[in-house]
Parts: structure tokens; sequence; C-alpha cells
């Protein structure tokens, strides 16, 4: 196991558990029959913003362990991609 592989799976569940969270969430909104809901936005924020992050993470992945020059970004894409999880969940909560 590289060293890697073990946070690397910690960001890929929690991107993944926000996708599940946000897809049931969206899926909540729209039983409540509410005319212009679920807005764009609350689409983008739920579903597309962590599907974008999982993505990026398994090009991340698919890409370190093929292309020798990407290997040394990796820690640092892992790195931006798992501090980007704060952001979200500050206007995931309704902050800012």
């Amino acid at each position: 196991m590289r060293w890697t592989d073990l946070p690397t799976a910690l960001v890929i569940s929690l991107w993944g558990y926000l996708l599940y969270a946000g897809i049931g969430g969206l899926c909540d909104i729209k039983a409540q029959h509410v005319p212009g809901y679920p807005a764009s936005g609350q689409i983008i924020l739920y579903a597309g913003v962590p599907v974008l992050a999982l993505l990026l993470l398994m090009g991340a992945v698919v890409l370190s362990r093929k292309a020798r020059w990407f290997y040394d970004l990796y820690p640092f894409t892992m790195g931006l991609v798992a501090f980007l999880i704060f952001p979200v969940l500050m206007f995931w909560g309704g902050g800012v």
C-alpha cells in the first residue's frame, strides 16, 4: 500500500458521502412539490460539486498511476481537493 492510499480513500469517501446525502436531500426537496425547488443552485451545490470532485479525484488517481510526471503532484492534488470540502460544507450548512 502506498502512503497516499489511505488519505485518498478517506477523501473519496467524504465526497461520496456528500454526494449521497445531497442526492437524498434533492429527492426530499422534490417530493415536497414546492414550485421552483430544487433550484439550480441547489442542484449544483448538492450534486454537481461532489460529482466534479469525485471525477477529479478519480482522474488524479489514474493519472498518478499511469503518468510518472504527475506522481509528484499527486499529494498536492489530494490536499487541494480535501481542502475544498470545507468551503463546500460552509455553504452546505447555510453559513457565510
